[in-house]
Parts: C-alpha cells; sequence; structure tokens
C-alpha cells in the first residue's frame, strides 16, 4: 500500500514553504487566496513558528509570520462557518431526489 498526498496537499505545501521563506528573509506579507488550503498552509505556518520560540528578537519578521497566522485562523474559521450554513451537495441532491420521487406519483 501506498500513502498518495493529493496535487493540491503538495502545491499547498510548496506554496506554503515559498510564502513562510518570504516572510521570514525579506518580510513580505502574502496575499491570501480564500480558495486555498487554509488548513494545510496553517499548520505549516505554526509549525515554521514554532522553531522561533524563544528567539523571536533575531528576526523581526517572526511578528509578520504571527500577523499570517492570524490571518489564516480568520479564514479558517470563515470557511468552517460557511461549510456549517451550507449543506453538503450530496445531502441536497438526496433531498431533491425525495422530493421528485414524491411528486412524480402525481398526477
Amino acid at each position: 500500500d501506498k500513502f498518495v498526498i493529493g496535487a493540491n496537499d503538495v502545491e499547498a505545501e510548496e506554496n506554503a514553504i515559498r510564502n513562510i521563506n518570504l516572510i521570514l528573509t525579506q518580510g513580505v506579507m502574502p496575499q491570501f487566496n480564500p480558495a486555498m488550503n487554509v488548513a494545510k498552509h496553517l499548520d505549516m505556518y505554526k509549525n515554521a513558528r514554532r522553531q522561533w520560540i524563544g528567539s523571536e528578537d533575531q528576526n523581526p519578521n517572526v511578528a509578520i509570520l504571527d500577523a499570517a497566522i492570524q490571518q489564516l485562523e480568520m479564514m479558517s474559521q470563515q470557511q468552517q462557518q460557511a461549510q456549517a450554513i451550507t449543506p453538503p451537495r450530496e445531502a441536497s441532491q438526496v433531498q431533491g431526489a425525495l422530493t421528485a420521487g414524491a411528486l412524480g406519483g402525481m398526477q
């Protein structure tokens, strides 16, 4: 058996690594796309941040990393709220089929 990482995960990891490097080396805050894999980015940013615990004074750009993490956390919460409000596609299709079936017998 092989464990296969989806293409989106690999792309998200590569983008997150690139963004983290830009933040820490150049102090550049990335522009986040709402359609990106926020959970993967947030996980990687938090892991990168753990490496700077206790040595924040050695790189002032760690504060930008903190701001990026906060922004990603807000995006994650917004996505979770949107998912809670929007019913899963399968459930709406099942409901539609049930309604169509009930109405289909009517003449």
